[in-house]
């Protein structure tokens, strides 16, 4: 049994893909701005807020920007090389990848039986080497909760193990293992992530435990390699809603996820360990310097597409059904929103660009991403549909991923980003 649980798992982390974005356009009429200087809206989808609420125009150093800012460049996505798509060795399902410092890409991919890989290519799409293999030995791993790298190093978060494991990328061979419990959660949370950081810290976070539903909070420390804590915050923030096993009709022991579609805090890390977070219900981003002091933040009065609980409970994987959810918040006295998040996903690039993902539909098949400078202005929009997730953005170019319609497998795509000025 315990295997099997560990297969859908596994599976479900393989499937819920990140996802990306674009969308279809309206036009809208020309407005007047504020200064009276009229301006022609661009082609867009979005509805926007009548009023920007009070706890955005309060909040210190925020920039709000027009809903309806042009993008002054075009932006295009050029193929350059492909990674896995022939020869040995074949990616099955791709979950996600990475470029380290010397410009090889770790790919992160399942095979036919579920169990998870990493391969190492060269930059001209030749494989290199695997990386480590499954166990649970030294340098061996289980489910794969995520790859990083950073300081000439490989991160993998081994959940089998309960372990984060460190790889060279001089000869990709095994450095050491950090058990999750050296990072000691605060009294009535649990470990549930880490991030290293360009200083040799981590970045960890923890969630809240609690049987009852409501939301979770999310508390994020920065810690060293020993579990001390180093000079951080800590910062707290709202995640998703729980809805409790207790509340499932179910007797079978399946896994439960908390719903999405009230929201949760999205974090990034930059490259100098600047902290950006989101509440995904609005397109307000906060800016964090590496010691967790707030700096400033963006906002843009966008709402997040209609949206339908049926359509959601159909969809979702190990969702409660919509009777469930509906009982559940009733008591808890919270509405059903009309509307999905905003913001379903948050990236800085190397260069401390600021890529967000918006949904254009309830069925989230198809993303924008909005491309911003660090201070918030938006230079361009990229459409992407689900099935061609951002894993990474290095050097000038994106990476992605595509299937081989003959024979079903995946590939990692890696593109040249151009932005044209408009």
């Amino acid at each position: 049994m315990n295997n099997f649980r560990q297969q859908i798992f596994l599976m479900l982390i393989i499937t819920m893909g990140i996802f990306f974005l674009n969308c279809c356009d309206r036009k809208r009429p020309t407005e007047k701005s504020g200064s009276g200087r009229s301006f022609k809206k661009q082609f867009y989808q979005f509805d926007v807020r009548e009023k920007v609420p009070d706890h955005i125009q309060t909040l210190e150093n925020v920039s709000i920007f027009p809903s309806d800012s042009d993008a002054p460049y075009s932006i295009k996505l050029i193929e350059e090389e492909r990674f896995g798509e022939k020869g040995e060795p074949f990616l099955v399902k791709v979950a996600s990848c990475v470029v380290d410092n010397r410009g090889r890409i770790i790919v992160r991919s399942a095979n036919s039986s579920y169990e998870q890989q990493l391969f190492v290519f060269n930059s001209d799409g030749t494989f290199h080497s695997k990386l480590g293999r499954q166990g649970k030995g030294p340098g061996e791993y289980g489910v794969i909760l995520g790859i990083h790298s950073q300081n000439g190093r490989i991160y993998v978060l081994d959940h089998t193990s309960k372990r984060l494991n460190e790889y060279s990328t001089s000869d990709y061979k095994f450095i050491r293992s950090i058990l999750f419990e050296e990072w000691k959660a605060p009294d009535n949370f649990k470990f549930s992530s880490v991030e290293p950081r360009h200083d040799g810290n981590y970045h960890v976070t923890f969630l809240s435990l609690g049987s009852k539903s409501g939301f979770q909070e999310i508390i994020q420390m920065v810690k060293d390699h020993e579990g001390k804590e180093v000079n951080f915050g800590p910062l707290k923030f709202q995640g998703r809603y729980k809805i409790t096993s207790s509340t499932r009709k179910s007797k079978i022991s399946t896994p439960t996820m908390p719903i999405s579609f009230l929201g949760t805090t999205r974090t990034a890390l930059s490259q100098n360990d600047v902290l950006f977070t989101n509440w995904s219900r609005e397109f307000l981003i906060k800016k964090y310097d590496s010691t967790g002091k707030y700096q400033s933040a963006i906002y843009y009065p966008l709402l997040g597409v209609p949206f339908v609980l049926e359509d959601y409970t159909k969809s979702a994987v190990f969702s409660p059904d919509a009777g469930e959810i509906k009982k559940d918040l009733s008591a808890n006295g919270i509405d059903i929103p009309d509307r999905l998040p905003v913001i379903d996903r948050l990236i800085i690039d190397d260069e401390n660009r600021i890529w967000v993902a918006l949904p254009t539909s309830s069925s989230r098949d198809t993303y924008e991403w909005w491309i911003l400078e660090e201070n918030g202005e938006l230079l361009a929009k990229l459409k992407l549909p689900e099935q061609r997730p951002i894993f990474d953005i290095k050097n000038g170019f994106l990476y992605s991923k595509k299937t081989n319609e003959e024979t079903g497998t995946e590939y990692v795509v890696k593109y040249r980003i151009v932005l044209t000025e408009k």
